[in-house]
């Protein structure tokens, strides 16, 4: 099965952790948040991410995401905490 058949594995709104391995600059197991959800990059999806911590949004590939522990970092309290750094 391709990415395309399978679909977006994060939803928005969805607490992920970047790989920092991969090149980003950035601490290691830093959390972020799913903002939107991207076409594939051939084979992998790409996802819009945000850290509440950071001024820009990034771009990364599914592949270098992984599902957060749960808990912590909701839609609701990400993007309340969104609009009051605005």
């Amino acid at each position: 099965m391709t990415a395309a058949t399978l679909g977006h594995r994060y939803r928005v709104g969805e607490r992920v952790v970047l790989d920092a391995r991969v090149g980003y600059y950035l601490k290691s197991g830093a959390a972020f948040i799913v903002v939107a959800q991207l076409p594939p990059l051939g084979s992998d999806y790409q996802y819009r991410i945000k850290s509440v911590g950071e001024p820009h949004e990034r771009v990364a590939l599914e592949h270098h995401l992984s599902q957060a522990s749960s808990g912590e970092g909701t839609e609701r309290t990400f993007f309340k905490e969104r609009e009051t750094q605005a």
